[in-house]
């Protein structure tokens, strides 16, 4: 999948498929992530509040904060930075309903 509007698209496509079209927390690992053009990132954001209950962004550790992607203090639900996956999740889990 590339990193244009039309992939941050289908990723949104397929979260809204695996959670049965129900806002849900999602742990993206931006180290995977080749960078994507500004059409990626605007789709990621027009996108997440209608599908997202929180964001958990997973950097390299070598990533300064400065580095993280510029829509981070844009978003409408809770989203935080990490450099470890273990936090990344338990952040995660605090936004997951209980029965």
């Amino acid at each position: 999948m590339g990193t244009t509007s039309e992939a941050g698209s289908g990723l949104f496509t397929v979260f809204r498929e695996l959670t049965g079209g129900n806002p849900a927390p999602m742990f993206f690992d931006a180290r995977a992530w080749p960078g994507g053009d500004v059409g990626a990132w605007t789709t990621f954001v027009s996108e997440q509040e209608s599908a997202l209950t929180a964001v958990a962004m997973l950097f390299d550790a070598e990533s300064s904060p400065g580095s993280s992607p510029f829509f981070l203090d844009r978003l409408m639900v809770p989203t935080r930075a990490f450099t470890d996956e273990a936090e990344a999740l338990a952040f995660l889990r605090t936004f997951v309903p209980t029965d």
